[in-house]
């Protein structure tokens, strides 16, 4: 019974290469896509806010169904230390 319970507490990474820390699946390919940093814009004011970091990668839109480019919001860029 130990031993059961021992191996249903094992790690995901352990068992499959292919998954992250938090359990989920890595796709085949791994995944490519970049880092932008975007500035946002109030319409109403015109001011700007930001800079705010986004992961930018080509994936399956849920929208349509098909091939698009796809965003992750990922936090605000932190202020440069000033030394």
């Amino acid at each position: 019974m130990i031993q059961g319970l021992l191996e249903a507490r094992r790690e995901p990474n352990d068992a499959e290469p292919n998954m992250r820390l938090d359990g989920t699946a890595v796709g085949k390919r791994g995944g490519k896509g970049h880092i932008e940093h975007k500035m946002i814009r109030d319409s109403k004011t015109g001011r700007e806010y930001g800079p705010y970091r986004y992961l930018r990668y080509r994936g399956i839109s849920r929208k349509t169904g098909k091939q698009a480019l796809l965003s992750v919001y990922l936090g605000k860029v932190a202020p440069a230390s000033s030394t």
